[in-house]
């Protein structure tokens, strides 16, 4: 799993850099700054992430609509009240 962003210009690494410098460090955060080789080895065959890539192992997304009413049904589950419309 995780989450890989290659970047497609210098300029959009750079901004990536800037980001990463506001959380590096920060309780939780695995994200980290990848070679070129680095990102080629995560990503399918024949893609060139000349400029390299912003890897977060831990992090993810979810499609909101079926991820939400699973975790209400879970919480219930713990005892969990759920207040809609309020």
């Amino acid at each position: 799993n995780g989450q890989l962003s290659v970047f497609g210009s210098q300029a959009e690494r750079q901004m990536a850099e800037e980001w990463f410098s506001t959380v590096e460090g920060l309780p939780g955060v695995d994200a980290r700054m990848i070679t070129s080789a680095e990102a080629g080895a995560l990503i399918p065959a024949g893609a060139d992430p000349k400029f390299g890539g912003l890897y977060q192992p831990s992090d993810a997304s979810a499609e909101a609509r079926i991820a939400a009413p699973a975790v209400a049904v879970a919480a219930r589950r713990h005892g969990a009240r759920i207040l809609q419309q309020c």
